[in-house]
Order: structure tokens, then C-alpha cells, then sequence
């Protein structure tokens, strides 16, 4: 009965003694009833830099998320865009801002730079494989092919067909193609990949089986002003006599496809391989990325 009188003669004491427990020092407790501090807002958005294929047009759809993009910029091989040139299969980077849930988003600059583009040099359709300008490019049934292309004989794919790779590259410096299409024959030709059997007093070094000449090209954002044995550029010009002959050698962005998820600093739901593709998809949220494993 005492008990039962005192839980019900001093109910704001029993309160007061609750909330002060609870809050750790955090809450103060007074006369005038419980101050709860302000926090600061959670972000509805956060800026981002996404890496990954394009499975969604119209809305751009990259590693799943959805882009608003009808007010982006695009840049293509280096060169102004339009929405419209954008490809489905394509590796493109996102620039924009990236919703809360991690479904949505505002891309504010979007950019394709293929791999390759050039002619070909070999064709295997048995074994789902081009040579392109040096270059092994594999395909296999994620692969999408533009039109004029037949993906299972490869028909309308012949030596000297002018083509535009986008794909991945793996460890052994082959790309695994994720699109394949033909490109008008007075588009510059261009590699991405990295300098081997640098030849400095010759200008002269290789990308794979494809011997570069730099002799006469221009230079533009190499680390240390010139070609570095293992650097990864991106070479513009033409071939003859059986080198490439550059006019820019550009050094190009280098993304940690490779990593674990060890080094996941934001584990969000939206960080996947889209459509199933065995493809790295990278993600760059408030400067920390984000990356899963190639798997060949």
C-alpha cells in the first residue's frame, strides 16, 4: 500500500529521476520540463562521382541508381555532347548529387570515354574475341553490340571496320567489352591502357602489341611532365607503318576496380554489379570511395 501511495503522490519525481537516468547528461531536466538539444539536419542529398554502366536510358540509370540528366552536361571522347549520343553498355562517370535512400539522383556532368577506338585488326567469332589496334577484346553474352552488328557471327565486323570499344579492362590488359559499336571512318582513333617497354631516346614505348610513337605529340597532364613506365594514358592519333603515331598522350584516371569491399567506407544497398555483369561499379560519396572486385 505505501508503495502504491508513493507512485502516485510524487509521479514527477519517478519522471524527473527516469529522464535524468536516461539521457546520460545529455537532456537537462528542470522545472520547466525536459530541453531536448538540436541536431543538425540530416542531408537529403549527398555530391557524388559514380563510375559504371549505363543500363538505363531517358533517366540515366548507372549501378542502379536513377539520374535526373535532361540538365547535364556531357562530354564524349574528350568532346561536348548531348544526352542523346549516350549508349546503353557504356562506362560512363557521373558527376551530380545522389538522394538519401541512395535510389535517385541529379547527374550534373556525364562523361563516355571509350577505350578503344579504331580499326580492326582480326576477327574471332568462334572464340568471342577482336584484335583492335593491338588491343584483345573479349566479348560474351552481357556484351551489347550496336547496329550493323550481329553479336553471335559478329557479321558487319571485318579487318579494317572502325569500331568504338567500351569495356573493362582485366588483369592480363585485355578489355572485356561491355559495348561494341562501329564508328564513322574519319572518327580520331584513341587507346587507353598502359606505357610498357618505354624507349626514351627512341620516343617510343607500347600499349599492349600496339607500338606507340610520341615523338611529335603534345603532353597534356602527364605527372612529371612525360611517359612513366606502368602510367596509364590515353593516346590520340593515327596508325602508319605499323606504329601509332600520337598527337596528345593524356594521362587517364585510374579507378581502383580491383578492391574489396574491405576498403567500403559507405556500405550502401545501392553499390552492386548491374544486371548481373561481372564488372566493378564504383562509387564516390563525399570523396571516399567505394568499389567491388572485378570477377573474371
Amino acid at each position: 500500500m505505501k508503495t502504491q501511495l508513493a507512485r502516485s503522490r510524487y509521479p514527477g519525481l519517478v519522471l524527473i529521476f527516469l529522464l535524468g537516468a536516461c539521457s546520460g547528461g545529455n537532456i537537462d531536466v528542470s522545472v520547466e520540463g525536459p530541453i531536448v538539444p538540436n541536431f543538425p539536419p540530416v542531408p537529403t542529398s549527398e555530391a557524388i562521382t559514380a563510375h559504371g554502366i549505363i543500363t538505363g536510358l531517358g533517366d540515366l540509370t548507372v549501378n542502379d541508381v536513377v539520374y535526373a540528366a535532361n540538365a547535364a552536361t556531357v562530354t564524349i571522347n574528350g568532346q561536348p555532347g548531348n544526352l542523346s549520343d549516350l549508349e546503353l553498355g557504356q562506362i560512363v562517370t557521373v558527376n551530380g548529387r545522389i538522394n538519401a535512400l541512395g535510389r535517385t539522383g541529379t547527374a550534373h556532368h556525364i562523361r563516355f570515354d571509350a577505350n578503344l577506338l579504331g580499326p580492326v585488326e582480326n576477327v574471332d567469332a568462334q572464340s568471342d574475341r577482336l584484335i583492335v589496334m593491338g588491343q584483345s577484346v573479349i566479348t560474351d553474352l552481357d556484351t551489347r553490340f550496336g547496329a550493323g552488328i550481329d553479336r553471335d557471327t559478329f557479321r558487319g565486323l571485318s579487318v579494317g571496320s572502325i569500331v568504338q570499344v567500351s569495356g573493362y579492362e582485366d588483369a592480363a590488359g585485355a578489355i572485356r567489352a561491355t559495348r561494341i559499336d562501329i564508328a564513322p571512318a574519319n572518327a580520331e582513333s584513341h587507346v587507353v591502357g598502359r606505357v610498357a617497354g618505354l624507349d626514351i631516346a627512341n620516343m617510343l614505348f607500347t600499349i599492349n602489341r600496339l607500338t606507340v610513337d610520341y615523338s611529335n605529340a603534345v603532353l597534356i597532364d602527364l605527372p612529371g611532365g612525360a611517359p612513366a613506365e606502368g602510367l596509364k594514358v590515353r593516346v590520340f592519333g593515327s596508325v602508319a607503318g605499323g606504329l601509332f603515331i600520337v598527337e596528345r598522350l593524356v594521362s587517364a584516371p585510374t579507378l581502383d576496380l580491383n578492391a574489396g569491399h574491405s576498403n567500403l567506407k559507405h556500405r550502401n544497398p545501392w553499390i552492386k554489379p548491374t544486371n548481373g555483369l561481372s564488372r566493378a561499379s564504383v562509387i564516390i560519396i563525399s570523396g571516399n570511395t567505394a568499389s567491388l572486385p572485378v570477377i573474371i
